[in-house]
């Protein structure tokens, strides 16, 4: 699994729709589509709150990412 599916894998796991996510990381739903399909890099900030919300190690979430 690459980087970018990893996070559509553990939202899918987590039942949680991009609407439902980005409403609890405060991020918008387009940029969350855009991380999940690879097009942009997720900020130090939105990876560390992506991982939170998704109850995962960021380094399991974002693998290959400094942290």
């Amino acid at each position: 699994m690459n980087n970018d599916s990893t996070l559509r894998g553990f939202r899918k796991l987590a039942r949680l729709t991009q609407d439902e996510l980005r409403q609890k990381v405060g991020i918008d739903q387009a940029r969350i589509s855009r991380i999940e399909n690879g097009h942009i890099p997720p900020s130090r900030r939105e990876r560390t709150a992506l991982a939170q919300v998704l109850g995962i190690p960021e380094e399991v979430l974002f693998p290959g990412k400094k942290q």
